[in-house]
């Protein structure tokens, strides 16, 4: 049996119940923890089992912004892809964007995908201020990729 504890071991979810195959591929959960273990136990006697060594760390993953990535020039009112890396997040995404240096934030719309392109009009900016992107996972709204442009 493998078991999973969030909590340094005080508290165990079981992962899986599988034959001795020394491996196991395991999906690591939505538990954001520092003080994580695993745990392996035999099937037939649970008393006989081991567990890690040493707590480790859960975190989510930050969104990276593929494009714009900085440095671009957009002209007002056209179109252009925003872009990222589908596999650096957990959830679905909320675009949003800055005209002033991020201490205020416009969404595009109540917007949330996962997928890795968004074809977007630029937001119209007639003090010609750079635009700073900023994706946010929906689940999890503190994990946020920022890219200024």
């Amino acid at each position: 049996m493998i078991e999973f504890s969030p909590d340094g071991g005080n508290n165990w979810n079981t992962v899986a119940t599988v034959g001795n195959t020394g491996s196991y591929s395991w999906t690591v959960p939505n538990a954001l923890t520092n003080q994580a273990m695993i745990r392996v136990s035999n099937n037939g006697n649970p008393g006989l089992f081991d567990t890690c060594n040493a707590n480790f760390t859960i975190n989510l993953p930050t969104p990276n912004i593929t494009s714009p990535n900085g440095g671009e020039t957009y002209q007002s009112l056209n179109g252009t892809n925003i872009t990222w890396d589908a596999s650096s997040v957990a959830s679905n995404v909320k675009i949003e964007y800055s005209l002033d240096s991020m201490l205020n934030w416009q969404h595009f719309s109540c917007l949330c995908i996962k997928y890795g392109i968004l074809p977007l009009d630029n937001p119209y900016d007639t003090r010609k201020q750079k635009s700073i992107y900023q994706i946010d996972q929906c689940l999890f709204p503190f994990c946020h990729g920022y890219i200024g442009c």
